[in-house]
């Protein structure tokens, strides 16, 4: 069996969907004749900003949040008479996800070549100068730009990469206040003898309790409370490690847990696909995948704390099957729910118990 990759993924999609210009894409806008969709990620749309009038799904929920008949369903806005048009950050996802939508039966969506904005390249800026950003501030250029201005501009632009200043110590800690946060990054390791996790993903919630995963697999790895974290070139948007501030409460399985989802007794692979900030707690979603590259299911989950003598942290789960699945939980854990659901929809959760609340 081959697998195809994202590229020829990619290639596939957009020989079958509607591709449409920015400057396209901003009439639609202008002359309000579209449901413009942004499929990144949450922490995606907090370093960039988003689109005016633009609606955030993130593209791992897109399936469950679109359709009216879901019970996800959460867009209620959606006007059926206009066309969709779809975008992303680079133009990949959004190809991916028009396929998906017109498989789904939609009829008049399309999405915007090149996404949000085109890159950091060179070329990239020169794109992105000429277009503009639909829906926001940033014009296009083109007609008031010859393209060797444009390109000098974007010569120019492309020199701040290599001189950002050096940020405060104020700037490195990223602070959660009333909603969640997340942040992405190498996770340093739990304990002796236990790997570091390049893509680490940190879950902030308002209730100052926070969530370490690993990305790669997906997998809850511990539970600290107090401050988030900090990282020293954070201003600079770089690539150091993630420093931890929260006190660990819970680590699950001594920090190398073991998988959660299982098929006939094989452990499944678990695939990130979004992060989403917009309520009460952070949630991680993901795919269910087997070893030969089969699709199984797609999950989401969150975590929250209760109260009381000792402080439990429950980890809940929404999840959406095509085949029955086995559930093992963590050692130390309790599964609250069945540990086989049948293909379809589920909820359950599993509680794990904290050594004390904060002192």
């Amino acid at each position: 069996m081959s697998i195809k990759s994202s590229q020829t993924l990619i290639k596939e999609a957009l020989e079958e969907v509607k591709t449409i210009s920015p400057e396209q894409a901003l009439d639609l806008v202008n002359n309000n004749k579209c449901n413009l969709i942004d499929i990144r990620d949450a922490i995606e749309l907090q370093k960039t900003g988003k689109i005016e009038n633009s609606s955030n799904i993130p593209r791992g929920l897109l399936e469950f949040w679109i359709h009216p008949d879901s019970e996800f369903f959460r867009n209620e806005k959606l006007d059926k008479n206009k066309e969709i048009v779809l975008f992303c950050a680079a133009g990949g996802r959004s190809a991916l996800a028009a396929k998906t939508l017109k498989n789904m039966g939609f009829k008049n969506v399309s999405h915007i070549d090149g996404g949000f904005s085109f890159g950091n390249t060179v070329h990239a800026i020169s794109k992105t100068t000429a277009s503009g950003i639909p829906g926001t501030p940033m014009p296009p250029f083109a007609e008031v730009l010859s393209p060797e201005e444009i390109k000098n501009v974007a010569e120019y632009v492309r020199t701040f990469a290599d001189v950002l200043p050096e940020a405060t110590l104020d700037e490195t800690e990223l602070i959660v206040t009333n909603k969640p946060v997340v942040a992405r990054g190498l996770l340093p390791s739990l304990g002796d003898g236990l790997t570091t996790h390049p893509r680490g993903v940190m879950i902030g919630n308002p209730d100052r309790f926070s969530y370490e995963y690993d990305g790669e697999p997906v997998r809850l790895l511990g539970i600290r409370q107090g401050p988030f974290l900090r990282r020293a070139d954070w201003g600079n948007r770089g690539g150091s490690a993630l420093e931890l501030l929260g006190r660990i409460v819970t680590t699950i399985e001594n920090g190398n847990p073991n998988p959660l989802f299982y098929r006939n007794g094989t452990a499944l692979n678990t695939k990130l696909a979004s992060t989403n900030v917009s309520g009460a707690y952070g949630t991680i979603s993901y795919d269910l995948v087997d070893s030969d590259g089969n699709h199984i299911g797609e999950v989401t989950e969150f975590c929250k704390p209760t109260t009381g003598v000792r402080t439990l942290v429950e980890q809940r789960f929404e999840v959406a099957l095509k085949t029955t699945v086995e559930i093992k939980s963590p050692e130390g854990s309790i599964l609250v729910g069945a540990n086989e659901l049948p293909p379809g929809r589920h909820s359950f959760k599993i509680v794990h118990a904290s050594v004390g609340g904060e002192s």
